[in-house]
């Protein structure tokens, strides 16, 4: 399928369906009018049409009729009555690419026995093009298919396919990471307050810190171990706080933390 064919349309006008619309946008992946989405919010269509030049409706039954890939944008508890709405309309001729968590291969296929479906596991960053996004193919996507998935969500982050038993721990670990990895950072930020620099002083310090140290991980191709140890002087600062750190449950914590995430991941599955 070459750029100029693609027709897109998202099933769902919300955050994560405008972030994707920016950044298709932005790297020039399709054009304005070649994008279609449904939502049935109004404000919402009156602000993507006039924030993106997109074409903006009411009903979900418009967009397989104008879109060969489709992106699934609807919450998890909603997918089965949209779907069902559907019906016959997304067939073999729709790419059908599902960011819903914990929706199944096996559910959407159930759903949409003629279309080509892919589902999806992206994360918030990709409002800024940093995200992460991982893929698992169904059983009648073929290699072009799975080509053009990996060129769409390039255009807003990282990509890389993953066997489908692995989706819940996605989930929990990159889809649901921001917020945990936002939570951790809170803390440092409250514990700096706590020693005497300003709210403001230590967002700047903490944040830049967070950013630069997963940059240095990722350019520099350097394990987080090893990280640790270079920063790490004998009787030293960073010393005396690991001490405290390592002797913590926090890693137990963050464990749970995930498997949580995973856990309900799975039952929205069911």
């Amino acid at each position: 399928m070459e750029n100029q064919d693609i027709k897109i349309g998202f099933i769902g006008g919300g955050k994560m369906a405008e972030a994707i619309i920016g950044a298709l946008l932005n790297s020039r992946k399709a054009a304005a009018h070649s994008i279609f989405v449904s939502d049935l919010s109004a404000e919402r269509r009156k602000k993507l049409k006039h924030d993106y030049g997109i074409n903006a409706y009411s009903r979900n039954t418009v967009i397989p009729d104008q879109a060969n890939i489709v992106f699934l944008a609807v919450k998890p508890q909603q997918m089965e009555q949209v779907l069902t709405e559907l019906g016959t309309k997304l067939n073999e001729k729709h790419l059908v690419i599902s960011i819903a968590a914990g929706k199944t291969l096996g559910f959407l296929e159930k759903l949409m026995p003629e279309s080509r479906v892919v589902r999806v596991m992206p994360n918030l960053p990709c409002v800024i093009q940093c995200g992460m996004s991982v893929f698992c193919s169904g059983r009648r996507v073929h290699a072009a298919d799975q080509r053009m998935v990996h060129q769409l969500l390039a255009s807003f982050g990282n990509v890389v396919e993953l066997p489908e038993d692995k989706m819940d721990a996605v989930t929990a670990l990159s889809g649901s990471g921001p917020a945990f990895m936002a939570a951790l950072l809170q803390c440092f930020i409250n514990g700096a307050v706590a020693l005497g620099l300003s709210k403001e002083n230590a967002l700047l310090l903490a944040v830049q810190t967070m950013h630069g140290t997963a940059r240095l991980i990722q350019e520099k191709d350097i394990a987080p171990d090893e990280l640790i140890e270079s920063v790490t002087s004998p009787g030293g600062t960073t010393a005396a706080g690991r001490d405290v750190l390592e002797n913590s449950d926090v890693c137990d914590v963050i464990a749970r933390t995930l498997e949580a995430a995973a856990a309900r991941s799975r039952e929205l599955s069911s």
